[in-house]
């Protein structure tokens, strides 16, 4: 099943052009990329998903320049304490706890989904802002509601740079070459890795932040040997050989044996394996719901409506599902299918042979009933 993308519905900019010209080499703004764009959420609904205790929240002030950052969860007396300007409020992985914006990361299935990381929202009273900063995302802006003044980096970082000291909040010490775009309702901005971006609220606005994740080469090789902990057996051990004129001697010949012993354990299974439980897994656990065998097949029998978590992280390969970091069996289409695209059936639906498969993402937090 295909969804219209963000560039399917802009008049200003297509996909191909985007990919050439731009993605991971510099930043785009996207002016009307999405016309008559409604905001999914207000601000005092951010302000209500800020009060709950399993929603990330934080509140970013820069008062008579002084930087202060607040940890949620907040409290009404936090808000009513709070000055007319100059504090952002962010709201953390708010497609996990809002529908509608969920909905909107279909836009983006230009990439793959298994490499979103969250929506981030962001409301900013007037001169609202967090800083200029730099990340190691791929970032999509989303102007939601009002304006916004953004600096852009006109050259990405090529080494660490230097941050104010001490603050609460990462703010970069000197701001690089910049061009400054201002944006409304409906614009969208992209924003490569490594690229400092420094944004400013113009009265009260709300963005939404599509960060799309890509772990360091290191992240990533170290987890590696908790993979290979799965497919080897301890007997399974690097050899060399033993002619040595140098006991002491790590030589030339040693090295590309070990080197060509590794990778050759390398696999396309151990790196699906690798990528399918990295990217899947969840930044907070979550408890699992025991269904007893009884139940789940009194829930077949009535054919109960199952639906993928808000939450639910999932990514596949020709013969294996990864869901929160868990691999899992699944060889049959149409479950991919389920799973991946209507989010939403029935029980009474599924074959016999994967109803296990069901029941146990049921139990994992994957699917929730009604």
């Amino acid at each position: 099943m295909s969804h219209p993308t963000i560039f399917d519905i802009s008049n200003t900019l297509d996909l191909q052009t985007f990919i050439e010209q731009y993605w991971q080499k510099k930043p785009c703004v996207i002016k009307g990329a999405w016309t008559d764009f409604e905001c999914p959420v207000e601000a005092d609904e951010l302000a209500g998903l800020s009060l709950e205790d399993d929603v990330e929240s934080r509140i970013i002030s820069n008062i008579d320049d002084k930087w202060d950052v607040q940890q949620g969860p907040f409290t009404d007396d936090t808000f009513a304490q709070l000055p007319e300007q100059n504090w952002t409020l962010l709201i953390q992985g708010s497609d996990h706890f809002v529908e509608e914006v969920h909905q909107l990361r279909s836009y983006f299935d230009f990439l793959p989904s298994w490499l979103l990381d969250d929506v981030m929202i962001s409301f900013a009273t007037d001169q609202g802002t967090v800083g200029a900063h730099y990340d190691q995302f791929n970032v999509f802006l989303l102007q939601a509601e009002g304006k916004r003044t953004w600096h852009l980096a006109k050259q990405a970082f090529t080494q660490t740079p230097k941050m104010i000291e001490p603050l609460p909040v990462k703010v970069l010490e000197t701001m690089p070459e910049y061009e400054t775009f201002e944006v409304e309702n409906g614009d969208l901005i992209y924003i490569p890795p490594g690229f400092a971006h420094h944004g400013i609220s113009q009265g009260n606005s709300i963005s939404l932040s599509f960060g799309y994740r890509g772990p360091s080469i290191s992240e990533t090789v170290g987890q590696i040997g908790f993979v290979l902990d799965e497919t080897l057996n301890e007997f399974k051990r690097l050899s060399f050989d033993p002619i040595q004129t140098q006991p002491t001697y790590i030589s030339k010949q040693h090295i590309a044996q070990a080197k060509q012993q590794i990778i050759d354990q390398l696999s396309d299974d151990v790196i699906a394996q690798l990528l399918g439980q990295q990217f899947t897994e969840l930044k907070q656990s979550i408890s699992e719901n025991k269904i007893s065998t009884e139940h789940f097949k009194a829930m077949v029998e009535q054919d109960q409506i199952v639906y993928k978590a808000l939450n639910a992280r999932i990514a596949f390969t020709d013969q294996t599902l990864f869901a929160n970091g868990e691999k899992y069996n699944c060889t049959d289409s149409h479950i991919i299918e389920l799973l991946t695209e209507q989010c939403e059936f029935g029980l009474g639906q599924i074959p016999t042979t994967h109803l296990e498969l069901i029941h146990q993402l049921l139990e994992s937090g994957v699917l929730e009933s009604e």
